[in-house]
């Protein structure tokens, strides 16, 4: 376990975006920091961790969860930014799958992590 005095950080959706720069923003104020994406792309470097995450299924965020604590004994900050979004079209072009998909990540995803991260 990590004894580190620096604050751990969890940053979901960070492979671009305002994920992405909320990661790079905690490196610089000194946290330790964890993103994650569905793919991280191994050929991209980053100032911290970037890991595999699947907001949508139980299994992957509590493997994580597991994984970060682990390792560092704990989680200071999470930022729940992983998101999916339908553009171009507005809610009267897509369908119920469509739709539930988006909940599912948008917010049961945010669920489901902070639920992993409290305790």
């Amino acid at each position: 376990m990590n004894k580190s005095k620096a604050p751990v950080a969890l940053v979901t959706g960070a492979s671009s975006g305002i994920g992405l720069i909320t990661a790079q923003k905690l490196v610089e104020a000194g946290y330790r920091v964890f993103g994650t994406s569905r793919r991280p792309s191994p050929s991209e470097s980053h100032a911290f961790d970037m890991l595999p995450l699947d907001v949508d299924k139980d299994e992957s965020v509590a493997g994580l969860i597991n994984r970060i604590v682990e390792s560092t004994g704990r989680i200071d900050l999470l930022v729940n930014n992983a998101g999916r979004g339908l553009s171009p079209a507005g809610a009267e072009e897509f369908s119920i799958e469509q739709a539930q998909a988006i909940f599912n990540t948008n917010f049961f995803g945010v669920v489901r992590t902070t639920n992993a991260v409290l305790p």
